[in-house]
């Protein structure tokens, strides 16, 4: 396949979380679609290797080290992405914490907020970064890295579920501000990987319930299946589906052909459930 044939030629991505696990496993996927990647995270050392792997692959890539929970770092990737490339196209918000477990009256009040700080906070300031040159071309697709945890709720989790639950509902809430706008925007659910994140999780159930084993046996995904979801949503096959939550197991394509009664019975989203 030539570099015009490709599905995202010549479009913008960036990733956050993207040196390492599944943000490494998107980004190499939408460079290998053609699009221009960025990629941002905290640790030089793991962005310059992935940065290296995907250039070594014939891949254009531009690593650079960030914060996202703080406005003037995220500002400045954003800027120094379109200084380089052009308007960003596609944003996925991947990067992510896992702090503050344990029961609510034994947790750390800032290791509780350094979820919402990452896992909300985060995404916020991209998606409040990019959207104005979205909105002006009318065009850009944020992809939402969420988790099936957002949707329930456990004991001793609360800062995970809690944050995940919000950025559920903030994908919403950016879909429906940006609705006829050429915008779409996606809550996804990347699968069961054996990431570092979910790693941890297994140990902190074992310390904690002596789950760890039956959760770790759960982590038989490969980040390279939501990789491809992410690709197949930035070439706009999805588009009908913007707001939702969705999973890398979905079939897709079957969601897209019954996308009026998704919508008409408002599936695939965080709803409240009462009595008649």
């Amino acid at each position: 396949m030539s570099e015009t044939q490709k599905p995202l030629a010549g479009q913008i991505a960036l990733v956050t979380g993207g040196s390492q696990g599944l943000g490494r496993a998107m980004a190499k996927a939408l460079a290998e679609a053609g699009a221009y990647v960025t990629i941002t995270a905290r640790s030089q050392e793991n962005l310059q290797e992935t940065a290296l792997l995907l250039q070594e692959a014939g891949h254009t890539v531009l690593a650079l080290e960030g914060d996202v929970t703080n406005q003037a770092s995220v500002e400045e990737i954003v800027r120094r992405t379109e200084q380089q490339w052009g308007a960003i196209d596609v944003l996925v918000n991947n990067a992510g914490a896992l702090t503050g477990l344990g029961y609510i009256w034994e947790t750390d009040p800032q290791k509780w907020w350094d979820s919402m700080e990452v896992n909300v906070r985060g995404p916020y300031l991209y998606t409040r970064a990019v959207l104005p040159n979205m909105l002006a071309r009318k065009r850009g697709r944020i992809i939402n890295i969420v988790s099936r945890i957002g949707t329930v709720a456990l004991p001793a989790q609360s800062a995970y579920t809690v944050s995940k639950s919000a950025l559920i509902r903030f994908t919403e809430n950016v879909a429906i501000e940006t609705k006829d706008r050429g915008i779409s925007v996606f809550a996804l659910h990347p699968g069961t990987i054996p990431t570092a994140m979910s790693l941890q999780m297994a140990d902190f159930r074992e310390q904690q319930f002596q789950q760890g084993s039956a959760f770790r046996t759960l982590l038989t995904d490969v980040p390279e299946q939501p990789s491809d979801v992410v690709v197949w949503l930035a070439t706009g096959k999805g588009d009908v589906l913007t707001g939702r939550y969705i999973s890398a197991k979905d079939d897709l394509n079957a969601l897209v052909q019954h996308a009026e009664q998704v919508q008409q019975e408002d599936l695939y989203t965080l709803r409240l459930n009462t009595l008649p």
